[in-house]
């Protein structure tokens, strides 16, 4: 069921991955099935990393007199991370997800092996 729930293809999309549920129709815009109320139960990882000196990030600390704001240069990132970790509704159906798995991710990792 992996390729065709709802909360799977919400992953995906906070992930920024190709979906590996595509529609069948124009009409259809989400995934058919949806998992019980109260599952799957959905892991966030919520991380500072450092990033490359261009990337780098600022921010404003708040001073007590607002015209003294200083913009503060930092170069750390926060990055959230997303992961299904059970589900009531899950059924082994074996080679599900690799068998479904979109072109664009199986290109990038060929080597790819689900465990």
């Amino acid at each position: 069921w992996v390729d065709k729930c709802g909360a799977y293809h919400f992953v995906e999309t906070k992930h920024e991955q190709p979906h590996i549920w595509k529609p069948q129709t124009p009409s259809q815009t989400k995934p058919p099935f949806e998992p019980r109320d109260g599952s799957p139960t959905i892991e966030v990882n919520i991380r500072r990393v450092a990033v490359e000196a261009e990337e780098e990030r600022s921010f404003y600390q708040l001073a007590a007199d607002p015209e003294h704001d200083q913009p503060i240069s930092t170069n750390k990132a926060t990055t959230v991370e997303y992961d299904v970790v059970a589900c009531a509704d899950f059924v082994l159906e074996q080679n599900r997800w690799i068998n479904n798995m979109p072109e664009e991710i199986k290109l990038m990792n060929p080597d790819f092996v689900p465990t």
